[in-house]
């Protein structure tokens, strides 16, 4: 079997960024970490997708945001991620969900990004304390060129990777319950450059998303840097963990 042979697999990405507290826009944190969304997954590392397959959306209306859910659905990969203040909704069962705050009036929830797709994972760079006032992420600094591999290969083997992976919806959560997502540190940011860090250290050429999260947690969180936040990956009973980042190795049929 020759993998290049394989049907097409449709992505779909949607960056979803919220406005900072009684304000008309996003933070500059809030942008830099869209921007470096962007710019980490069209590159090789980040799977070689196209830019026609990322759209960004930071209106802060619903009728935007409800479309490029919507836009999402009709895909086989679909990735969710958000940036912005956020906080822990739990009823009176003790079932608790993360809210993400689009603007003062509109809330999302995490189910929202559950847009029903084969392969679906939400990545949350919010706050999740339990009926707290919603903190973001204010870090300025932008994260540029960090990604210089070849990229022969990488779509296909990102792809591939997938179809490994059993279906359904995975969860990635910047921080724990009750816990604040670090202002000096943006989780987003932190997570792509322990992709670029760890690459070269898979011998399969893959670094799934269970395993980039454990490892940004203790390397950064773990060692002091950050303490209060303790981010957590939720992908359910699964042996196939979806890929986050690859690197050009060669084809094998």
């Amino acid at each position: 079997m020759n993998l290049r042979d394989l049907p097409r697999i449709v992505r779909k990405a949607v960056l979803i960024g919220g406005h900072d507290e009684h304000s008309e826009a996003p933070s500059d944190g809030v942008v830099h970490d869209i921007a470096a969304w962007r710019a980490y997954l069209t590159s090789p590392l980040g799977g070689k997708w196209y830019d026609s397959e990322i759209h960004e959306v930071t209106s802060g209306k619903k009728e935007d945001i409800a479309a490029e859910l919507n836009w999402a659905k009709s895909s086989d990969i679909s990735l969710l991620c958000f940036s912005g203040h956020g906080y822990l909704d739990q009823n009176a069962d003790g079932v608790a969900v993360t809210k993400m705050m689009i603007n003062d009036n509109l809330v999302l929830s995490e189910r929202d990004l559950n847009v029903g797709t084969k392969w679906c994972m939400a990545i949350m760079d919010c706050c999740r304390r339990v009926a707290a006032q919603p903190e973001g992420a204010t870090e300025d600094l932008l994260l540029r060129e960090f990604c210089k591999w070849p990229d022969q290969n990488t779509r296909i083997i990102y792809e591939h990777a997938f179809r490994n992976c059993e279906y359904g919806f995975v969860r990635v959560y910047s921080a724990d319950v009750n816990e604040a997502a670090g202002d000096d540190i943006s989780f987003t940011r932190e997570l792509i450059k322990t992709a670029k860090k760890t690459i070269d250290n898979c011998a399969d050429g893959i670094l799934n998303i269970r395993d980039a999260v454990k490892i940004l947690g203790t390397v950064v969180y773990g060692s002091g840097i950050d303490e209060q936040q303790h981010p957590v990956y939720r992908g359910g009973r699964r042996l196939g963990h979806f890929p986050f980042a690859v690197r050009s190795v060669p084809l094998h049929g």
